[in-house]
């Protein structure tokens, strides 16, 4: 009953922003889908892992995530992201022209060759080896943030109207997956840039510029499930250990909702059940030392900048080692357990944390005229709520070294111009 309610209210602010203030791709978005819906289909208990028990510390975690959604909702709910206006270009530098090409062929050089250092072979998937945990120094940080070179290629392509740059976004999402199994990671980019391409969108002035728009959000749309029904199919595979054994997924998890093609019980393990596993953990986990300092939570800062694992021996990973899960087949328990792991009742302090920067990045963001950074930063940063439900991606390890090469990156390559005609005509 509980969690309907909080669902519910969830949804009721979604809709306020969406139709009241036609704000899609305000942050309510991101938490509604990717936190409330798998905390609603939790909640109709699709897996005979599920467990029932009442837990406090569990109701309190929900509740207070609650509070503070209203909370940012009700400071944030006006708050709309600035797009490019129908007088502004986006115009590329002559440095940020062959920026772009370098750095692309740079990513995907790294991205293979890490792949070869890790595993012997370029694509240590396409011979059955799971590779998708691979982070190598330093190259790890480059490598990791495919949204990198996919923004910069996007807004080439909006730029220049030359289409390989659409070719080499497709490349940089579909490449994780092909070569490493990195299922997460190409969802992870893959939602960034849609976010990208609805926050840069330009105003509609014409019928067939209508069309097209709906034409590219239908596509994107289509591809972007394809992808996710693909990630699906790749979790059995991967599973079976690449057809190896013939075990299936939902069997694994005990499955008991509606079936859609394998589909949804990749989903449901991954997302709902992640609550299922946050929960047993608060309920009879007997091996958590708070530490109050965010140790792992803020692991951006601790693991990213200060290489506490590497320079005083800290494990990076110690909220894994003692955790409980509901399967092998689905093992992640929300960025909440980090945050409680850490923090006790005290969990409330990340979050906060993570409001106050997504408030900070949404008013730049709004209030950016003649750059494209803030808006690019939105677009990287924002997504991140929507995988809270599935692991502490907020404060993930490389988020520090990748905001600051795009803060200082973005603004090199392009920036945004007024074209006299254009306003004149808009102002006819």
């Amino acid at each position: 009953m509980l969690i309907n309610f909080v669902c519910v209210i969830a949804l009721i602010a979604w809709l306020y922003v969406v139709i009241k203030k036609k704000n899609i791709t305000h942050p309510m978005t991101f938490i509604l889908f990717g936190i409330f819906l798998p905390l609603f289909l939790y909640n109709l208990n699709w897996s005979e892992l599920i467990d029932t028990s009442n837990c406090f510390e569990f109701d309190y975690l929900i509740l207070i995530f609650l509070l503070l959604t209203l909370l940012f909702f009700f400071y944030s709910k006006s708050i709309k992201t600035r797009n490019i206006d129908s007088y502004q270009q986006i115009k590329i530098t002559h440095f940020g022209k062959k920026a772009v090409m370098l750095i692309t062929f740079f990513w995907i050089f790294c991205y293979l060759f890490e792949n070869y250092w890790e595993t012997g072979t370029f694509f240590p998937a396409l011979y059955g080896i799971d590779a998708h945990k691979t982070s190598k120094p330093i190259i790890s940080y480059f490598t990791n943030s495919s949204f990198i070179v996919t923004s910069i290629n996007y807004i080439a392509f909006k730029s220049t109207k030359k289409k390989r740059h659409l070719l080499y976004v497709a490349i940089c999402i579909i490449l994780p997956v092909i070569s490493r199994s990195s299922r997460m990671a190409a969802m992870v980019t893959a939602l960034q840039t849609i976010c990208l391409m609805l926050v840069l969108k330009n105003p509609i002035t014409s019928i067939k510029q209508k069309r097209k728009r709906k034409f590219t959000l239908l596509l994107s749309c289509i591809v972007f499930c394809g992808l996710v029904a693909y990630m699906a199919l790749l979790t059995n595979y991967r599973m079976n250990h690449y057809g190896k054994y013939d075990l299936d997924y939902g069997n694994t998890i005990m499955y008991n909702g509606p079936d859609l093609f394998g589909i949804l019980e990749v989903y449901y393990g991954y997302f709902p059940m992640s609550f299922n596993n946050l929960k047993i953990n608060l309920l009879y986990n007997t091996s958590v030392h708070h530490n109050y300092f965010g140790l792992y939570s803020f692991t951006s800062l601790w693991f990213g900048i200060f290489q506490f694992d590497n320079l005083l021996g800290f494990s990076s990973n110690g909220y894994i080692v003692d955790r409980i899960v509901s399967s092998n087949a689905a093992t992640v328990a929300t960025g909440f357990w980090v945050y409680w792991y850490d923090f006790g009742f005290f969990a409330f302090i990340p979050l906060i944390i993570a409001f106050l920067i997504t408030i900070f990045i949404q008013k730049k963001a709004e209030k950016e005229n003649r750059k494209l950074t803030y808006r690019v930063l939105y677009a990287w940063f924002i997504p991140f709520w929507f995988f809270t439900s599935f692991q502490n991606i907020l404060f993930q390890a490389t988020n520090i070294v990748v905001f600051i090469i795009l803060y200082n990156m973005i603004g090199r390559i392009f920036y945004v111009t007024s074209v006299p005609h254009l306003k004149k005509t808009n102002d006819i």
